[in-house]
């Protein structure tokens, strides 16, 4: 609604206004601190108060607009059919081979997708130790990224962060020492658009293709094969990547350009650190209002509210299951790098900023590694109830 501009009424901007002006009410009544309901409500208020009552609430992108000092123009990304039997270098039927660098919780399971799917792999891991079950399946360890570029047509990496991708790729006896002209690099980590394109540009200097494809759906999506790859990079290239991608990815777009791949990831883990601490704070708010929230849970994941999010978080919540299974450390790098992006291109993000320093807040936090959920005791803890 929002990108296609249809604001005809359906969800009423008035009505959500009006209800979220009761939540404030209410927060004020049990002095609760819900800081991502405030701002949605400011923004409702700004709507409505510009004469756009009657409208969708899809236009409150008006305000955020109006903010950001641009309108949102961004085209569709091209879903269009590509030639999955295409091969790396061009022609149909052959086999590449492919090289896998960053055999971690989530590598892991990609590269034994791979393999499953009859790829042949050489791999290299900064710990031998995880790689060893790569190994085991019939992988090739490596003595170094160059190596493994030197054996692949394909090379993957995923690891940490920006830095890490520089360094396997970039650095001394890396990926750019071994690989040769037509091979195509694809990183799945989450790291700045910025660094991609620095990247990119440094490969095609030796006309080596970048690919940036980031994916989402965590370790249980990556070992079913059925996660959500973001691509950017040329069309071209992620054509004869396709069947490569196809092995542990099920819905596969091509955003656009170099780094476009990176800008999707960061907007859908934008979207994801909101709904945590939006969860959060709904919590909150039930339990000040001494309502218990599985009843809550229940009818939200039956009506409008309800979402992939809430169903995964409102029970880990719940539960107190607050000992990192989805790692905070990892949304909460996600949550800065979007700070970064949003910062490099003069972009408002205030929801994000406020989930942004609640993740900041749990991971001074001491104790174990936590969970996504354990934000619960952030929010908590701000409005003095445990």
């Amino acid at each position: 609604r929002m990108l296609s501009r249809n604001f005809q009424p359906g969800f009423k901007a008035a009505l959500h206004a009006k209800d979220l002006n009761i939540v404030m009410q209410t927060a004020y009544h049990y002095g609760l601190a819900l800081p991502q309901s405030a701002l949605i409500a400011q923004h409702l208020n700004a709507l409505v108060g510009g004469g756009d009552g009657e409208i969708d609430s899809a236009a409150v992108v008006k305000v955020i607009e109006r903010s950001a000092g641009e309108r949102i123009t961004a085209p569709l990304a091209s879903t269009e059919p590509v030639n999955a039997d295409a091969s790396v270098d061009g022609t149909a039927g052959a086999r590449p081979t492919v090289g896998f660098i960053g055999l971690g919780a989530m590598g892991r399971p990609m590269a034994l997708n791979l393999m499953k799917a009859g790829y042949e792999l050489a791999v290299w891991s900064r710990r031998p130790e995880s790689a060893q079950s790569v190994v085991d399946a019939g992988a090739t360890r490596c003595d170094s990224p160059a190596e493994v570029a030197r054996r692949s047509d394909v090379i993957f990496t995923m690891v940490m962060a920006g830095p890490d991708v520089e360094s396997v790729v970039l650095g001394e006896q890396g990926i750019a020492e071994g690989a040769k002209p037509g091979s195509i690099v694809i990183d799945c980590s989450t790291i700045p658009p910025d660094t991609v394109r620095r990247i990119a540009a440094r490969l095609r200097e030796r006309q080596i293709e970048f690919i940036d494809a980031p994916v989402s759906g965590g370790e249980v999506g990556a070992a079913a094969g059925t996660l959500s790859i973001m691509a950017g990079g040329s069309k071209a290239a992620y054509e004869r990547a396709l069947p490569l991608l196809s092995t542990f990815g099920k819905t596969l777009i091509h955003v656009g350009e170099t780094g476009s791949g990176q800008a999707a990831k960061a907007a859908n883990q934008l979207v994801l650190v909101v709904s945590i601490h939006g969860i959060a704070e709904a919590m909150a708010f039930a339990a000040a209002n001494d309502v218990p929230f599985e009843p809550v849970w229940t009818a939200l994941m039956k009506g409008f509210a309800g979402s992939r999010m809430l169903e995964v978080f409102g029970p880990r919540m719940m539960n107190r299951q607050f000992e990192a299974g989805l790692d905070a450390a990892l949304h909460h790098k996600d949550s800065h790098i979007v700070l970064e992006c949003a910062a490099a291109s003069k972009t408002p993000v205030p929801g994000l900023a406020l989930a942004a320093q609640a993740f900041n807040a749990l991971m001074g936090r001491p104790g174990t590694r936590w969970d996504s959920a354990a934000l619960r005791l952030v929010v908590s803890d701000t409005q003095g109830r445990v």
